[in-house]
Parts: structure tokens; C-alpha cells; sequence
């Protein structure tokens, strides 16, 4: 079992949602008929665990894991918070790294900032 968190969840704002797989039509005798439902990433909470090791590694492999969410520790799972992994990882993300967080994320940004404004712009958003 693999337990992911958020630092993006807020109480009353919704979940995040990550897309697995999109939805694909079913047909029958040349007509469709339907659709088979797609595969969801879906933080409830700000949390999601899957047994599913195709889902685990495609979401270790995403841009914005280690950003938006991460992977709780099976060893540290309720010892650090969201906001305690969300400094190291920022710290551990290159300069050009945090740039290109930081315009995804509508912060306003320079190339003249150092590499600790821009964490702390990120922290403080």
C-alpha cells in the first residue's frame, strides 16, 4: 500500500484529482454504446493510497510530484507534516525548477531572485 498526501488541500476548496487513465468508448456492432469510466488519483482529504503499482509509479513519475503531492513513508507516516516535506522538497528543486513552480502557479517571479525568495514566495503563497 502506497499513502499519498497533498500540500495543495484545503478544507472547503475540493480535492485534487489527478487523471490515471482517460475514459474509452465501448462499441458493439460498430455503435458505441457507452463509456468505460477513467482512473482517478482522487486526494480525498488531501490523502490517496492505492495498492495499484502501475498507478504508484505513474504518479511518482509525474512533474509535480515531490511539488504538489508526495509519498508518506511507510516508516514516517504521520511524524512529519505537509509543510515540514514541502520545505525539503522545495529546497532540494533547482533554481530554473523553482521558476518554472512558481509561473505555473501565477507567483510573480524573476530570474533576479535568488534561489531562497523564490522558496520563500513559494512557502508564502
Amino acid at each position: 500500500m502506497a499513502k499519498f498526501r497533498t500540500r495543495i488541500y484545503k478544507a472547503n476548496s475540493g480535492n485534487l484529482k489527478i487523471k490515471i487513465e482517460s475514459a474509452k468508448p465501448i462499441y458493439k456492432d460498430g455503435q458505441k454504446v457507452g463509456d468505460e469510466p477513467g482512473k482517478w488519483a482522487d486526494f480525498v482529504g488531501g490523502v490517496f493510497e492505492t495498492d495499484d503499482k502501475k498507478v504508484i509509479e505513474y504518479l511518482k513519475n509525474r512533474p509535480t510530484f515531490g511539488v504538489d503531492f508526495f509519498e508518506v513513508p511507510e516508516d514516517e507516516e504521520e511524524v512529519k507534516s505537509p509543510a515540514q516535506n514541502e520545505e525539503k522538497n522545495l529546497e532540494s528543486l533547482t533554481k530554473q525548477e523553482l521558476l518554472e513552480l512558481a509561473q505555473k502557479k501565477g507567483i510573480e517571479v524573476s530570474e533576479s531572485l535568488t534561489k531562497a525568495e523564490i522558496v520563500e514566495r513559494l512557502k508564502a503563497q
